[in-house]
C-alpha cells in the first residue's frame, strides 16, 4: 500500500537540492548586481542583506532533511500563531491570483 506521507516527503526532499541551488544562484547575482542598482550604497547594502539571507536560506535547505524541515516549520508556527496565519493568507492569495485564469 502506497504512504501519500512519505511520497510528498521524498518529492520535497527531491526538490530542497535544485531549490537551494536556485537560491545560491539568486543570492551571486544580487551581490553582483549591488554596486550597479541607484540608491548608492545604502540600496548596495540591503541588496548584500537580501543575498546572505538568501544565500543562509540555501544552506539550511542543503543541511536539513524534510523531517527537519517541518519540525522547524511547526515549532515556527507554535511561536508564532497570528503571524504564521497571516502569512499562509497572503500566500494563498498570491497563489489564487497567480493560477486565476484571465
Amino acid at each position: 500500500m502506497r504512504n501519500p506521507a512519505r511520497n510528498s516527503g521524498l518529492k520535497i526532499d527531491s526538490a530542497r537540492e535544485p531549490i537551494a541551488d536556485k537560491l545560491q544562484g539568486a543570492a551571486d547575482t544580487l551581490r553582483e548586481q549591488a554596486t550597479r542598482l541607484p540608491g548608492g550604497e545604502k540600496v548596495a547594502g540591503v541588496a548584500r542583506s537580501a543575498a546572505d539571507k538568501l544565500e543562509s536560506s540555501a544552506s539550511y535547505l542543503q543541511s536539513h532533511n524534510t523531517q527537519e524541515i517541518m519540525q522547524d516549520l511547526m515549532a515556527i508556527v507554535k511561536r508564532h500563531p497570528t503571524q504564521s496565519l497571516l502569512v499562509a493568507g497572503a500566500l494563498g492569495f498570491l497563489l489564487a491570483r497567480a493560477l486565476r485564469s484571465d
